[in-house]
């Protein structure tokens, strides 16, 4: 779910096939492909989400607002914090295909 409330993307678990964590010492990085679809969440303390596509169990992945994202930095505890989730290929590109028209 996208910070703008108005945006949500739905992938299968039954067409999960696997993610990448990587962590280049600032912004945590996890890509996950649901058969051709995949998405790229940015953020922090990603070792619970991490965990959570492993086993199969992460129900959704939502954005965290600027304000949300400060209170959850100045506080503890190990949720994980999203900073951006992008989608691919993107949504309007799917529609455009879906109807057979040229990509945008």
């Amino acid at each position: 779910v996208f910070k703008d409330r108005r945006r949500r993307h739905t992938f299968p678990w039954s067409m999960y096939g696997g993610h990448e964590w990587t962590d280049d010492g600032d912004i945590e990085t996890i890509a996950v492909l649901f058969g051709e679809r995949g998405c790229i969440v940015r953020g922090y303390r990603f070792s619970a989400l991490d965990r959570d596509l492993s086993l199969g169990k992460r129900a959704s992945i939502r954005e965290h607002t600027k304000a949300q994202v400060e209170s959850m930095l100045a506080g503890e505890g190990d949720e994980p914090i999203i900073l951006s989730v992008e989608t691919f290929p993107p949504f309007p590109e799917l529609v455009a295909s879906l109807k057979g028209e040229e990509h945008p």
